[in-house]
C-alpha cells in the first residue's frame, strides 16, 4: 500500500471477481496491522464473512484474525460499539407498542436488521414510511403528518432505547471507528442507504487505508432506501474498473450491456465477457407453464446443469415449484433459508440444520449394521416387555437379557419368553436418529412411551429390542426395520403431509441419494440471488402492481438493474421468458 492516505472505489461489473479483490487487499492489510485495526463491512452478514474467510483461506497465521477484526453489516458494528444496548424492535417491544398505541398496531412480532417486515396494517404502512425516510435522511419538516405523528408518538416511547435505525443514526453523531482502526474495506457499496453511506464517509476520514467496491449497474435495493448515486457521488482518491468477468459469455453479456444502457445515470464499465459463447433462448412459456418448465428443467439436470428460476415477486414461483415437486425435483434456495416455501427441505447435516422431512426419512432409511453386536439366539419372544410396562416395572436393557440368556431354560419360559425368535442382528440406529423419524409418527406408540422417546440420549443405540418396549404394534417395528417407506409416509404427523408425496416422487426418480444430495434448482426472486451464478437462468418480465406504476416514473431505473442482474447470473444459457399480462418490463428487445 502506499504511505500517504489513499482511499480506492472499485466497480465490480458481474462476475468479475470483486469480492477476490477485495480478499487480496485485506490480506495485505493482516500483514501490516493487527486485527483490531482492520474494518470490514457489506451490505449483508454472509458478505461480510465471505471477504474474511477468503482473505484467511487456510492460513493457520491469521486464524484469530477470524475473530478480532472488527467486521459485520454496519448496524453490528455499531452494536458492538454501543455495547449491545437493548433494542425495543423485538417480540416484547412490539407487543408492548401494540398495546399502548393500537391505533398503529404493527404486525411483525418482531423486526431485526434482515427481516422481512410485510406492510399488513396501516401502522406498518406508517412505520415503513418512517424508517425509510431516516433512511434516506430526508428532513423531518419534509414527512407526511401522519407519518410525523406517529415518529413522535415512537420517539416518545422508545425513550433512551435503541431501534436498528437509531444503531446508524447515533453512531454517525457519536462514534468514532471502532478501535481506531487503520484500513477499512466496504463490499456491496450501491446497496447502502444515505444515512449508512454518511456513517461510512466519516469514518473513512480516519483510515489510511480504504476501500469500497460495487457497481451502481445492480442496485436493487430502492425499496430499502438505497441510491446508487450514493456510490457514484462518493469522493476517492483513485478508481479501478474490473475489466473481466469470469462468469458473463459474450451472448448474454451484448444483451444485458444494452439493456443496462435504458437508465438515467451510470457508470460506462468497459468489461470483457468470459471465453464462452453462450445463447439466449426466446421462450413461449409463462410461469404458469409450470408442466412445461418442469420437464424442460428436468432435461437440463440430466446434463449436469444447475438451473435458476428467477421472478420479481415469491408467489410467481408457485405453479412452477409445485411441478418441480411432482416430477421429483429437488429445490432450494441456500440464499434465503427461512423461506420455507423455497426450501421445503434442509439438505445440510450441520449440527444446528432444520429437521425436514427428508433428513428424518433419510435417518429412517440407513439402519446402521448391527452384526458386530451379541447375538442372544435363545431369547424367543419379548412380549413380557409389554408386561413390565404395564406394571410400572423396568423395562429391561439390553445388557440384561443378556443375563437372561445364562438362566436356565426353565427360568426363561417361566417368565413368558416363547414364540419367535429375535436376535440383535437387525440393526440399530443412535438416539439423535431414532428420534428424528419416531417423533414424526402418530398414534403408534405405548402410552407414555413419546416423552420416554424425547429423552433418550442422542448417542444410545436403539435397536430391534429397545424398539418393543416403544411400539404398540410388533407389525410396525418389524416394518421399521424393514425399511418400509410406505409405512413411514403413512403413519406421520399432519404437519408432514405436504411434503410426503414429495418424498415418494424423488426417491422415484433419483433413488435415496436424492433427499440428501443438494439440488440442481434455485428457486427466489432476483433480490434473492445476488451474487449467485447458475449454468441456466429462467427469467420471468412480470411486475408486481407496484411495479408496473413504476415504469411510469423515475423509479422504473431500479426495475431495469433489478432485471439486469437476473440476466447476469446466467453462465451459459439465458431464457427469457413471456409475461402472463400486460405488467411486465420488455426483457426480449
Amino acid at each position: 500500500m502506499n504511505d500517504g492516505r489513499v482511499i480506492k472505489k472499485v466497480y465490480g461489473p458481474p462476475g468479475t471477481g470483486k469480492t477476490n479483490m477485495q480478499a487480496r487487499y485485506i490480506r495485505e492489510a493482516m500483514g501490516s496491522l493487527p486485527p483490531e485495526k482492520i474494518l470490514i463491512t457489506s451490505f449483508s452478514k454472509g458478505g461480510a464473512a465471505e471477504l474474511i474467510q477468503r482473505a484467511i483461506g487456510k492460513d493457520e497465521t491469521f486464524l484469530d484474525y477470524r475473530y478480532r477484526m472488527v467486521a459485520g453489516t454496519l448496524h453490528s458494528i455499531c452494536f458492538k460499539a454501543f455495547n449491545k444496548p437493548a433494542m425495543i424492535e423485538t417480540a416484547e417491544g412490539i407487543k408492548e407498542w401494540n398495546s399502548l398505541y393500537p391505533e398503529y398496531e404493527l404486525s411483525a412480532t418482531e423486526i431485526s436488521e434482515d427481516s422481512g417486515f410485510q406492510k399488513k396494517t396501516i401502522g406498518d404502512v406508517i412505520f415503513a414510511d418512517m424508517m425509510l425516510n431516516r433512511a434516506k435522511m430526508i428532513p423531518l419538516e419534509e414527512w407526511s403528518d401522519k407519518t410525523i405523528r406517529f415518529y413522535n408518538k415512537w420517539i416518545e416511547w422508545k425513550g433512551s432505547r435503541f431501534d436498528f435505525t437509531d444503531l446508524i443514526e447515533r453512531g454517525l453523531k457519536e462514534l468514532d471507528i471502532p478501535n481506531r482502526a487503520k484500513s477499512m474495506f466496504v463490499d456491496e457499496a450501491q446497496d447502502f442507504t444515505a444515512l449508512e453511506f454518511a456513517l461510512i464517509e466519516k469514518w473513512m476520514k480516519e483510515v489510511n487505508f480504504g476501500l469500497i467496491s460495487g457497481d451502481d449497474d445492480q442496485a436493487i435495493y430502492n425499496f430499502k432506501g438505497c441510491n446508487p448515486n450514493n456510490f457514484l457521488d462518493f469522493k476517492e482518491t483513485e478508481t479501478e474498473i474490473l475489466a473481466q468477468s469470469y462468469r458473463v459469455p459474450r451472448v448474454v453479456h451484448e444483451h444485458a450491456t444494452k439493456f443496462i444502457t435504458q437508465v438515467t445515470r451510470r457508470q460506462e464499465k468497459d468489461y470483457k465477457p468470459c471465453d464462452f459463447e453462450g445463447e439466449i433462448i426466446e421462450s413461449k412459456y409463462t410461469y404458469k407453464n409450470g408442466v412445461q418448465i418442469a420437464e424442460q428443467i428436468s432435461e437440463y439436470i440430466q446434463q449436469g446443469k444447475k438451473v435458476m428460476l428467477l421472478t420479481m415477486c415469491g408467489y410467481m414461483l408457485e405453479n412452477i415449484r409445485t411441478n418441480l415437486k411432482r416430477q421429483g425435483i429437488t429445490f432450494f434456495n441456500p440464499y434465503r433459508s427461512t423461506r420455507y416455501d423455497w426450501n421445503p427441505f434442509e439438505f445440510s447435516f450441520r449440527e444446528k440444520g432444520r429437521m425436514s422431512l427428508n433428513k428424518r426419512l433419510w435417518f429412517f432409511l440407513n439402519l446402521h449394521d448391527g452384526k458386530n453386536k451379541i447375538e442372544i439366539p435363545e431369547i424367543k419372544d419379548f412380549d413380557f416387555l409389554f408386561d413390565f410396562q404395564e406394571e410400572k416395572e423396568e423395562i429391561p436393557v439390553f445388557e440384561d437379557l443378556i443375563q437372561m440368556t445364562e438362566e436356565k431354560e426353565e427360568s426363561i419360559v417361566q417368565r413368558g419368553i416363547f414364540n419367535m425368535e429375535i436376535t440383535s442382528t437387525k440393526g440399530y440406529w443412535t438416539g439423535k436418529e431414532f428420534k428424528s423419524w419416531a417423533l414424526a409418527l402418530k398414534n403408534l406408540f405405548i402410552r407414555g412411551q413419546v416423552k420416554e422417546i424425547e429423552e433418550i440420549s442422542d448417542i444410545e443405540k436403539i435397536d430391534y429390542i429397545r424398539c418393543l418396549s416403544f411400539f404398540k404394534e410388533q407389525e410396525d417395528v418389524d416394518k421399521a426395520f424393514a425399511g418400509d417407506t410406505e409405512w413411514f409416509l403413512n403413519n406421520l404427523k399432519t404437519e408432514h403431509h405436504k411434503n410426503a408425496d414429495f418424498c415418494r416422487n424423488i426417491i422415484k426418480r433419483n433413488g435415496l441419494e436424492g433427499l440428501i444430495d443438494e439440488p440442481g434448482v434455485i428457486v427466489g426472486t432476483i433480490f434473492s440471488v445476488k451474487g449467485a451464478e447458475a449454468d441456466v437462468v429462467y427469467l420471468f418480465p412480470d411486475l408486481s402492481p407496484q411495479g408496473y406504476k413504476e415504469t411510469y416514473t423515475s423509479h422504473r431505473d431500479s426495475l431495469i438493474r433489478l432485471f439486469y442482474v437476473g440476466m447476469t447470473r446466467a453462465k451459459e444459457t439465458l431464457v427469457l421468458c413471456n409475461p402472463v399480462s400486460y405488467m411486465f418490463l420488455n426483457l426480449k428487445e
